[in-house]
């Protein structure tokens, strides 16, 4: 994925189930784009769940995006975009995910 801005932040850092939420910028590509994140900056090593939105149209209500494809790989998750089809395009959308996970410490 190219020409776009993303920024993580870690929501709960103290506790043992740790939040954290990858916001893509709008230039994101439904159903071919990544997004990685590599667990270790956060002190996780194991995804119990990933929930995805997305942008109706820039800068507005956000939407739910059906099951995201995702796969951890040497301690990096990565999440591929969903495309909705329909009428409904969710290129060029901006994303929310919000992943929750854990250390297996």
């Amino acid at each position: 994925m190219t020409d776009r801005t993303e920024s993580r932040v870690e929501v709960s850092p103290n506790c043992g189930i740790k939040k954290i939420v990858v916001e893509t910028g709008v230039v994101v590509e439904a159903g071919t784009d990544t997004v990685t994140v590599t667990l270790s900056d956060f002190g996780c090593d194991r995804v119990l769940a990933v929930h995805g939105v997305y942008q109706s149209t820039v800068d507005s209500i956000m939407l739910q995006e059906d099951d995201p494809t995702t796969a951890v790989a040497s301690g990096v998750l990565t999440i591929t975009t969903v495309d909705v089809g329909g009428n409904d395009s969710t290129d060029n959308k901006r994303r929310v995910y919000t992943i929750w996970a854990e250390s297996g410490d």
